[in-house]
């Protein structure tokens, strides 16, 4: 995929204001677990491995990927599984294996 061109915009007075995407190109974020897996809990880590794609979520993220959209994967996964979850990625066929983490509390620290 090449590099998204950001369109410049303007306010009413003619001042810059944020980029903008193309108007037929879509930034979309996608959780991982209980959206294109089913939901793997961070306290079963083993899991990670093993669980499979939804059916049709592979070939509908490829889909919008090849349509030049930005596919971005965001998760609750603590950090010591961001390789297992890169490799689940791509294992199965991910084009978009970019992704960050969501920090959130777990159970024993709320």
């Amino acid at each position: 995929m090449s590099e998204k061109k950001l369109n410049t915009t303007f306010d009413e007075k003619g001042e810059t204001i944020s980029p903008q995407l193309p108007d037929d190109i879509k930034n979309y974020l996608i959780d991982i677990d209980g959206t294109i897996t089913e939901d793997v809990p961070n306290e079963e880590p083993e899991r990670m491995v093993t669980c499979e794609p939804f059916p049709d979520a592979l070939e509908i993220l490829n889909k919008w990927y090849d349509e030049g959209h930005i596919i971005t994967f965001f998760t609750s996964r603590t950090e010591d599984t961001r390789k297992v979850t890169e490799d689940w990625l791509t294992k199965h066929g991910f084009k978009s294996v970019s992704y960050t983490h969501l920090t959130l509390p777990t159970s024993d620290l709320v």
